[in-house]
């Protein structure tokens, strides 16, 4: 072993499958960089082969391996059985046994590069990136892959720290046997250990990344111990995998490193390897901004990302709080704190954990300071506890292993003792971890559903028109966005909130509500109660019909048809009366149809507003009752909503327009509207009035008329003028004139009332033209027999001459055509000044 450096078993073990997932990333990252952002998987493999066969040559010059069998036997058994620890909740589809989307976020980033080796770039890719290779190399599906690799970063993470531990305690005989302390340990903070994959979670881009700085941790210990070029390359290897798996993970390892540098040159015990250490501090520094560069300059990498991951928040459990208990409770905590002066005077490795801390607690109050300058959310500083399982784990075993030393140290124990010790402590250790944290089966699929769904897919490609009934809103996640793929336009991802499922509670409303669709998805098809049409079974699950008959939809009398942009029409409205007295609610019905998927999130907005354009009243509501995802629309479905919109107590006398709007959610835009059936081609506008609604007037009260004059004209056959009051003040010119309409007759059209002042020549010197009282009251909306109160007011000139007479009637616009009054098309009323 002379000028070679020395691997101990684990870390042998531990360095080969990391070199395999580095130089798989790398192969993966320079085809992306020079091929068109593409990566053929048959190269990849290749290039993995050859430099496998290439790094084995060079580790027969430079590397020896040191076996301890025990030390080899125990990283085996710890990496196969936390592997299985994770792989048995998720049997038998092998599904992430988890409540989590972000499974499936994680298996759509998969199927993104499994094409054709496309990296992501909107989010850590080196974890999919390896899923979608291995996937194509054992010949296996990507859905079936996706928990397995995820298992695997994690039962590695936990080999590395027996490995670790095995070099942090005293190198007796007895320390392969103790050190399986430390990964069982690593179980009791579960939200973060196992709740990173199974259950809480599914932080698998992190899970890769913890792994990576593990092995930089490693590394960085013997290069500490013996500086080595070898040593400094697996470092940089660690770090540049850290990159590709999240990269705002890299600042912790690098500086830790920094610390231990740091640590060489005060103790200047050597100049040349001193400067040499700090030569690969700057070069790793130098090569990480390097590779972000080329990264981002080459489209891999989209750095913008990163400022979205650090700033943005997620909803409520997005991560575990650190707390007491998710840090794993007072006594585990407290073998931590003993093991942290036990850890100091141990060795490097045990320096180096310090360290570790250390920066880790650097991290966070930096993080907390710049907090409320960098919009740094409280997601992603909780997320940095996750990291302090490992270490914690290693330092609970320390005082543990200290009493198990002065116990064991009393008797002699052979090579057949210390074998019968490590297989009772591993059965010991695992059943602690069983009955501590047992694991927690969960598939959000079966494996029937999983297959009758794979054959939805293949057979009707559009899968948007079949309903699913479930519970579970992650079950409809995986069927709709990880089975079927379903995309949304302009949305790169739609949260699905309780209560916006699939399809309908219970079988009954799907099967007797037309307004679902036609088809469904049942997991169990003999608890399907009465009969129905099986479009395909597999196994229990099925795809079944239902007959219904066609819809030529709804009779509606009122309303005209309009579109809103290419989305839905409006097709009628169901209103029972129009005329509403303060304070009552509006109540009323739509129809509207489906026709295609919105670009974006859209809601209904119904608002009542007043003549001035005032909204005084207002309901918004997500269309089709909330009842579908917005890209399963069933398109020509008609849908009858009612609504109730509150009238204020005070609200004032007049008509009032109910205008009905389609806006988008994320940014309050309102989608264009316009005649489903327009003769002539029309601007779009952003509204559309669907109905008038009238607040009466109160009728004048009978001393109110008795003190007017009386008239009796008739206007046309519609309308009458009853009664009038005129005063003119000749001080300031003002004449002031009530009259007294009554309706005949209803009429659709809306009249314009005329009051002309003339001087004694017959020249108009003063004139109002506008709708009964200002416009607020129409004549379309008065009722038969309903008196109605109007008010105007003129200023006569000073140059005008007396006499002065008013000329009263009704004209329609834009025409212009008067309503005849008794022989004439107007009334003359003479004005007499007081």
């Amino acid at each position: 072993m002379k000028n070679k450096i020395v691997f101990s078993s684990p870390q042998s073990l531990f360095t080969f499958f990391f070199l395999i997932f580095f130089f798989t990333l790398l192969n993966g990252y320079l085809q992306n960089l020079v091929a068109d952002y593409r990566a053929n998987e048959w190269l990849v493999f290749v290039g993995l082969i050859i430099e496998l066969i290439v790094t084995l040559w060079l580790a027969r010059r430079w590397i020896a391996i040191e076996i301890v069998p025990l030390e080899l036997a125990g990283f085996t058994l710890v990496v196969v059985g936390v592997w299985w620890y994770f792989i048995i909740p998720a049997l038998p589809t092998l599904l992430p046994p988890t409540q989590s989307s972000d499974a499936v976020r994680v298996y759509l980033q998969v199927m993104f590069t499994y094409p054709n080796g496309t990296l992501v770039s909107w989010y850590p890719a080196g974890g999919s990136f390896v899923t979608a290779m291995l996937a194509h190399w054992l010949a296996i599906e990507p859905l079936r892959l996706v928990h397995p690799v995820a298992a695997s970063f994690v039962a590695l993470s936990a080999g590395a720290i027996y490995g670790m531990t095995c070099a942090l305690l005293p190198p007796r005989k007895i320390t392969p046997v103790i050190a399986l302390i430390a990964p069982a340990l690593l179980f009791v903070p579960w939200s973060y250990f196992v709740g990173i994959l199974n259950w809480e979670q599914y932080f698998f881009a992190q899970a890769f990344a913890q792994y990576f700085i593990l092995a930089a941790i490693w590394f960085m210990v013997r290069y500490i111990q013996a500086p080595h070029w070898i040593w400094a390359g697996l470092i940089g290897a660690a770090l540049l995998g850290v990159v590709a798996a999240y990269p705002i993970f890299v600042a912790m390892p690098v500086s830790v490193f920094g610390v231990l540098v740091l640590g060489q040159l005060a103790r200047a015990q050597s100049l040349r390897q001193n400067r040499a250490m700090l030569i690969a501090l700057i070069g790793f520094i130098v090569l990480l901004i390097v590779a972000a560069v080329a990264l981002q300059r080459g489209g891999v990498l989209e750095l913008v990302a990163g400022k979205i991951s650090v700033e943005g928040e997620v909803g409520a459990g997005g991560v575990a709080k650190p707390s007491l208990e998710t840090l794993g409770g007072p006594v585990f905590l407290a073998l931590v704190v003993l093991g942290a002066g036990l850890a100091w005077r141990a060795n490097v490795l045990g320096k180096t954990i310090l360290a570790w801390l250390a920066m880790w607690l650097l991290q966070l109050i930096v993080l907390l300071v710049v907090q409320p300058h960098l919009n740094i959310s409280n997601y992603r500083i909780d997320k940095t506890f996750y990291i302090l399982a490992f270490p914690f784990a290693m330092l609970a075993t320390l005082p543990l292993a200290r009493i198990i030393e002065r116990i064991v140290q009393r008797w002699t124990l052979s090579a057949r003792a210390r074998s019968i010790g490590f297989v009772v402590t591993a059965i010991g250790l695992t059943l602690f971890v069983i009955v501590l944290r047992p694991p927690k089966p969960f598939s959000p699929l079966t494996e029937s559903e999983i297959q009758v769904a794979q054959w939805a897919k293949k057979f009707y490609n559009e899968t948007y028109q079949i309903a699913y009934l479930d519970d579970s809103t992650i079950s409809a996640y995986w069927l709709v966005f990880g089975l079927w793929r379903e995309t949304l336009p302009n949305e790169w991802f739609q949260w699905i909130p309780p209560g916006r499922k699939l399809g309908p509670a219970t079988f009954d409303e799907w099967l007797q509500d037309p307004m679902w669709h036609n088809r469904l998805l049942v997991r169990y098809v003999e608890e399907v109660p009465g009969k129905v049409r099986i479009v395909r079974q597999i196994g229990s699950s099925a795809i079944i019909d239902k007959d219904i008959p066609p819809d030529y939809g709804p009779q509606i009398a009122q309303g005209s048809a309009l579109m809103f942009g290419s989305t839905l029409t409006l097709i009628g409205t169901e209103i029972p009366r129009t005329t509403f007295q303060p304070g009552e609610t509006l109540t009323f019905a739509t129809w509207t149809q489906a026709l295609y998927p919105p670009p974006a999130t859209v809601a209904w907005r119904m608002e009542l507003l007043d003549h001035s354009g005032r909204v005084v009243s207002r309901v918004e509501r997500d269309p089709f009752g909330n009842k579908y995802p917005l890209q399963r629309w069933p398109p020509g479905r008609y849908i009858r909503e009612e609504w109730a919109l509150p009238l204020d107590p005070g609200l004032p006398s007049g008509v009032y327009n109910l205008r009905m709007a389609l806006f988008r959610r994320a940014d309050g835009e309102l989608m264009d509207v316009r005649p489903l059936y327009a003769l002539q081609p029309i601007v779009p506008t952003a509204d559309a009035p669907i109905a008038r609604i009238k607040i009466p007037l109160a009728p004048p009260t009978p001393d109110e008329l008795r003190a007017t004059k009386s008239l009796q004209a008739r206007v046309g056959d519609t309308f009458a003028l009853t009664n009038y009051a005129l005063q003119a003040d000749r001080a300031t010119g003002r004449v002031q004139l009530t009259l007294y309409w009554q309706s005949l007759k209803p009429t659709p059209k809306n009249y314009t009332v005329f009051v002309h002042l003339l001087d004694a020549s017959g020249q108009v010197v003063a004139q109002v033209d506008h709708e009964p009282r200002g416009g607020t009251y129409p004549t379309s909306m008065w009722d038969v027999n309903e008196i109605v109160k109007d008010e105007y007011a003129l200023t006569i000139p000073a140059e005008a001459r007396t006499p002065f007479t008013l000329e009263i009637g009704m004209y329609e616009y834009p025409s212009l055509q008067r309503l005849p009054v008794n022989q004439s098309d107007h009334l003359v009323l003479e004005v007499a000044q007081d």
